[in-house]
């Protein structure tokens, strides 16, 4: 929900999009390098740019996905540390990789039939 709410996939896919069209230009064999360069450097530009919005947007959803274990702390609901070492048990990693992969070895039988 957070990573929609920040837009974090469409930044991704137009970052996408300008490298993918800096390699086309880059394997071009009727350019010349220095046309080659020119557009790279140009290219670099845009990507530096995508680079820093995802990092933030990315920066943004973490600290949305910590911010309930820190309201549950400051009401004291559930201390943060036991929040946060729950996952780290290896029972809890075992059953929720089971049921991801089961999960994910369904998902074409339900989600997509026909």
């Amino acid at each position: 929900m957070a990573i929609t709410m920040f837009k974090v996939t469409p930044i991704t896919a137009s970052t996408l999009a300008v490298a993918k069209k800096a390699l086309g230009i880059i394997r071009q064999s009727d350019l010349g390098s220095d046309a080659k360069e020119v557009f790279a450097q140009k290219a670099a530009l845009p990507l530096f740019w995508h680079f820093s919005e995802i990092l933030w947007r990315f920066l943004a959803v973490v600290a949305v996905a910590f911010l309930p274990i820190l309201i549950s702390d400051a009401v004291e609901l559930a201390s943060a540390d036991t929040v946060k070492v729950f996952p780290l048990r290896r029972d809890i990693i075992v059953i929720l990789s089971t049921v991801l992969i089961a999960g994910w070895c369904q998902k074409g039988r339900v989600w997509y039939s026909k």
